[in-house]
């Protein structure tokens, strides 16, 4: 016998996180549901035990930004300063932002890591012309990012794409 197996995608995690959360009285933000899926990567179990986690922490609605803290990813707003300063060829403010970042106690492995989504993010939007509606991102991201999109070359974002990797 010969057994497959393989990882569920977004929209599958997303549907259990749903489900659960319908089942179970949790109001969730779609927005967060998306990154809760995208932060289980390919695990069922890890989604239901960070809705879990969540519903015990929130007293109202979960939202984004209770997802983010909770998984302990950088502050949306930070990427986006990275990356004006990166447009505006602003290298020392960059260089003081990440400083800042490592004074405050953040991880730069998980600074890193969020840049290179956000860069992708950015990536699709100059690619596709705007983000999949399953990109865990709220409607005010949606909008910066559209507008970072235009802001950046394209083989520049490329180019920060292919740095940051090389750093992971």
């Amino acid at each position: 016998q010969r057994f497959a197996f393989f990882r569920p995608g977004l929209p599958d995690i997303s549907t259990l996180i749903h489900r659960i959360a319908a089942a179970e009285s949790i109001e969730i933000d779609a927005s967060a549901v998306s990154l809760v899926a995208r932060a289980a990567s390919g695990s069922f179990r890890d989604a239901v035990s960070a809705l879990d986690q969540l519903a015990t922490a929130c007293s109202g609605p979960i939202t984004v930004d209770d997802v983010r803290a909770l998984l302990g990813t950088t502050d949306a707003g930070i990427l986006f300063d990275l990356l004006d300063r990166v447009a505006a060829a602003d290298a020392a403010g960059c260089l003081e932002a990440v400083d800042a970042q490592a004074d405050a106690g953040s991880d730069l492995g998980t600074l890193v890591t969020d840049l290179l989504a956000h860069l992708r993010l950015l990536f699709l939007q100059q690619q596709l012309g705007g983000l999949p509606a399953e990109a865990a991102v709220t409607d005010d991201e949606r909008a910066r990012i559209a507008g970072q999109a235009e802001r950046l070359e394209p083989a520049t974002v490329h180019r920060l794409i292919d740095l940051l990797r090389g750093v992971l």
